[in-house]
Formats: structure tokens, C-alpha cells, sequence
């Protein structure tokens, strides 16, 4: 006896037949992308942390599986970018610069945190940018009293240069020589931390103090909230020229009306923060991470009060001191914003 089949069965069983032949008919496991450059409570980390959220709500087109891993900082994440579990890290430009470079706190090998591998050390060519963020600005606040209207009027003062290593110090060093600057140049060069020094300027100790800050700066605000103080420009043609030679320092300005006692924007430099990836990671995953940030940039924007400014002409030029992604650049030639 012949069978016969309801049309509905054989519906059933061809759709069952398609499915099961279909390639990726079980769905893949998503791709993770984990993002680190600092501390919990760090803005970069409330940036990442977004963004991060932002990439998960869209998972079910891009398979992509977004998170965020703590870190000590901008240094540790660009380290971290040797092992197998960070794909994305945020750093200042002159550290980026300096890893791709091999120098300062990359020159040496070493064990990578969490991880079998080793840093490699010495030169790294691999290194790729995504995009920019804010300005780490510096910032030189001094009393008002103290007869400071330019960084020339700095020699013979008691400044607070900031312990080695630290954001301030690092940026003096840089401009010292520039400027024609040496620590012998100065009445007092103290090694105070940033949270002394701002008691140390309102108390008579110093006559300025420095920091290295995207503004709005909680730690400048409080300085210039507790005595009377103005913002020392730093401009001329020391720092255009410096400017011109250094790939990772930027001219920036201080924004106007954010701190007491300066209402018009005052000049300066800085150091932009720049995602970085390594020219192995997958370039449509970074394609999907760069498209979500820039089509959701006024609520990354709302993460912290730094990133209210951001710019994308800005973001896709400043501080890139090592070549694009490939899946970065792929979005910016999309867009028509490089060719």
C-alpha cells in the first residue's frame, strides 16, 4: 500500500531537511572582544563599560560577545595586548607610542599577567588604532598672587613638578628642554603627589602646581575652588616646534568657564587616549566595535562629563601615532572620512 503524505508533513519535513543542511544552522558561539585601560570608577572604564553594553544589545547581528577587565592602567593594558585575553586597550598616545617603539616601560621582556605568553619587548609593528578620545591636558594652576602670567615667568618659583612617573611629571620632561626649563631653574621643585599639592599651593608652599587632566578635572576644580588661582597658558614657538617633532603630543586648549577663575579657554597641550587593538585581531570584529561607537557617540558621549566634546573629525586623527585597523579604516572609508 502506497503511503500518501499530508501537504503540511511534507512542509514540515523539507523546512527540517533545509535547516538541517543550511550552513551555520547551529548557532556559533559569539566572539568575544574584551576592552581594559584602567581602574573600576576609572571614565575610561565607564566609556568601555557602555560601549561594551551598547555592542551587547546589538549581539544578534554581529555575534559579537562585548566586556570589560580592570586593569592599573593605560601601561598594563597595552602589555596585556600580548596575551590571548584583551583585544582592545586604551592608553595615552605617548605610552602607545612608546610601546609600538619598544621603549621605556616596553623595552624588556616579560610575563604577561593571566596569561602563558611572554611581552615581546623591543619594537612592536603589530600595534593598530581604532580611534581617539579625550585630551589628557596639562595643566598648570597657579596662585594668583604669585606673579605667573606665562611659563617663562615659572623660573625661580616654587612649582610642585609631581613624582617621577607620574601624568604632570611625565609632560614636564617633555617640555623642559623645550623650554629651556631644568629643575635648578626653580626656587622649590617639589615631588608632592596630586592630592597634596593643591593644599600645599593654597597654604603659601608653592607658587604653582601641575597636572595632567582631561577637563572637566575634579582634582583642578577643588584647587581652584580652595584659593585664588589662575591657569597658566603654554604656548609659543618652543611648543609649536616641539609640537611639530613630537608624534603623540597634541596642542590643545583648557576649556573655558569649567574651572574658577578662567572664563575664556586657555592654551596648552596634551596627550590624546586611543583605542588600540593588534593588526591580529579580527577585522570585521573591530569593523562592528568602531561602527558601534561612532553611530552611538552622543550616548557614549553621556559617560562622563570628558567625553562630552568628543569630535569624530577629531577622533579619527588625533593622537593615531601607530596605523589604522584594517576594520577601523574600512568603517572611516565608508563614511568618507579617509580615502
Amino acid at each position: 500500500m502506497r503511503k500518501r503524505f499530508s501537504l503540511p508533513s511534507v512542509a514540515l519535513a523539507v523546512a527540517a531537511a533545509f535547516a538541517a543542511a543550511a550552513p551555520g544552522a547551529e548557532a556559533a558561539d559569539p566572539q568575544k572582544l574584551v576592552l581594559a585601560g584602567g581602574a573600576k570608577g576609572e571614565p575610561i572604564m565607564a566609556l568601555a563599560s557602555l560601549l561594551c553594553q551598547v555592542v551587547n544589545q546589538q549581539q544578534k547581528r554581529h555575534n559579537l560577545a562585548c566586556e570589560t577587565k580592570d586593569t592599573e592602567g593605560g601601561v598594563a593594558a597595552l602589555q596585556g595586548l600580548d596575551g590571548e585575553d584583551l583585544h582592545v586597550a586604551f592608553a595615552r598616545a605617548d605610552w602607545l607610542a612608546q610601546a609600538a617603539d619598544g621603549t621605556g616601560p616596553f623595552r624588556d621582556r616579560g610575563p604577561v599577567r593571566g596569561s602563558s605568553r611572554e611581552r615581546r619587548g623591543g619594537p612592536n609593528e603589530e600595534l593598530r588604532a581604532l580611534f581617539s578620545l579625550q585630551i589628557d591636558t596639562f595643566i598648570v594652576l597657579a596662585r594668583a598672587d604669585a606673579g605667573i602670567k606665562s611659563a617663562a615667568d615659572l623660573k625661580a618659583k616654587r612649582v610642585n613638578i609631581g613624582p617621577p612617573g607620574s601624568g604632570a611629571r611625565i609632560m614636564f620632561d617633555l617640555l623642559a628642554p623645550a623650554l629651556g626649563w631644568t629643575v635648578r631653574d626653580f626656587a622649590v621643585a617639589s615631588e608632592l603627589k596630586t592630592a597634596d599639592q593643591a593644599n600645599a599651593l593654597c597654604r603659601g608652599r608653592v607658587d604653582a602646581v601641575l597636572y595632567l587632566a582631561a577637563s572637566p578635572d575634579a582634582a583642578v576644580r577643588a584647587a581652584a575652588q580652595a584659593c585664588d588661582t589662575a591657569i597658566v597658558p603654554i604656548a609659543g614657538r618652543e611648543i609649536e616646534a616641539l609640537d611639530k617633532e613630537t608624534r603623540f603630543l597634541l596642542r590643545a586648549g583648557i576649556p573655558g568657564a569649567i574651572y574658577k577663575g578662567a572664563p575664556r579657554e586657555v592654551p596648552s597641550v596634551g596627550f590624546a587616549v586611543v583605542a588600540a587593538t593588534t593588526s591580529k585581531v579580527d577585522a570585521r570584529a573591530v569593523y562592528e566595535l568602531v561602527k558601534t561607537a561612532f553611530e552611538h557617540l552622543q550616548r557614549l558621549q553621556r559617560a562622563d562629563p570628558v567625553f562630552a566634546r568628543l569630535d569624530p573629525r577629531r577622533m579619527t586623527g588625533d593622537g593615531l601615532v601607530v596605523p589604522l585597523h584594517e576594520g577601523a579604516a574600512r568603517f572611516y572609508k565608508e563614511r568618507g572620512w579617509i580615502k
